[in-house]
């Protein structure tokens, strides 16, 4: 179960494609190594049987050893970086409420604009980045953002709220349990009780994207932050995760110095 768990996390993080190109470039010729590396052993020396791994492992257990300890430490650098990056964007942080009270001057189109963000009732980059350069905002401005509960499963009817903030701004809260599927579009073009859709087929989905660089901030060391910013440009897109309808996607650029 945590193995699951931990392989699903990791898809989050990396995509379909490197974790099966991880399994099939390093696990399974590992095992395969592993098992006719015992079998070997045995037709070598029979009184081996009882246990064969550990009559191996002094002849080549550093390679997983090592193959472990650089687990390890991508692990340590993508968790690190992820909180670096959390507390750069922090420091702008400002309520979307404010920032709707502050921008008067910007034109209002017709439609809906939905914004991920992880932070409810605050301003996502991608909305102040088009407020400033754009000057203009939907006449329905939708902040998602979605909560994983240490349950497996939430209900249909306990998984969305919807909230007015001010007029024209909502905020709508996702809640899926750690084994749900997770479509935002699906569940914003349902409709919950009393409530209509959020997404009524024609909405413009806004993703923030971070352009992660290094720079001589402290918080890691010079060598991680370039893994992170490695491993960050392979990391899967919001858009692919969450699967949203990628001809109704428009991607922000935020610069983030580590």
């Amino acid at each position: 179960m945590a193995g699951g768990e931990a392989l699903y996390a990791d898809m989050g993080h990396f995509g379909r494609r490197p974790i099966a190109q991880a399994w099939y470039a390093i696990v399974l010729p590992g095992l395969v190594l592993n098992y006719f590396g015992q079998a070997a052993l045995l037709g070598h020396d029979p009184e081996a049987v009882e246990s064969p791994f550990y009559r191996l492992a002094p002849e080549w257990g550093i390679t997983p050893l090592l193959v472990g300890l650089l687990l390890l430490v991508q692990m340590a650098t993508w968790r690190q970086g992820r909180q670096l990056v959390a507390a750069r964007l922090h420091r702008g942080e400002r309520s979307a409420a404010d920032l709707f009270d502050d921008t008067t001057d910007v034109a209002i189109v017709d439609g809906t604009a939905i914004f991920l963000f992880k932070d409810p009732g605050q301003a996502p980059p991608a909305l102040v980045g088009n407020l400033r350069h754009n000057k203009v905002r939907h006449a329905d401005t939708y902040l998602v953002a979605l909560e994983i509960t240490d349950a497996p499963h939430v209900d249909d009817d306990d998984r969305r709220t919807v909230s007015t903030v001010r007029p024209g701004l909502h905020q709508v809260v996702l809640r899926y349990g750690y084994l749900d599927e997770i479509d935002v579009p699906t569940e914003l073009a349902r409709r919950n009780g009393d409530d209509a859709p959020v997404d009524d087929g024609d909405a413009t989905y806004f993703v923030g994207r971070e352009a992660v660089s290094q720079g001589d901030l402290e918080g890691m060391h010079p060598a991680l932050e370039h893994v992170y910013v490695l491993l960050h440009r392979g990391a899967d897109s919001a858009t692919r995760f969450f699967k949203l309808p990628t001809d109704r996607v428009f991607d922000v650029g935020t610069p983030v110095e580590i």
